[in-house]
């Protein structure tokens, strides 16, 4: 197992931190027509990939995962 980490920072200093303990490869977005995800493309291109995608997450193995997110907010000092 090789968890991963996704952080989302927002203008206000606030972000969320979201960690897969399975990794990110471990879930398949269960769909008929799914074209590559532009990993080369600009933040924009894959913003907008991510926000308009549809379908149902199946996890490609039998393993349990756990899923956990914090939400952390930056105060200057």
């Amino acid at each position: 197992m090789h968890g991963r980490a996704l952080t989302i920072n927002f203008d206000s200093g606030e972000f969320v931190r979201i960690r897969l303990d399975q990794g990110f490869s471990y879930w398949r977005l269960n769909t008929k027509h799914y074209p590559p995800f532009p990993f080369k493309g600009s933040v924009d291109d894959q913003v907008e990939r991510l926000v308009n995608l549809q379908g149902n997450l199946t996890a490609s193995g039998e393993m349990p995962t756990q899923v956990l997110s914090s939400l952390l907010i930056h105060k200057p000092i």
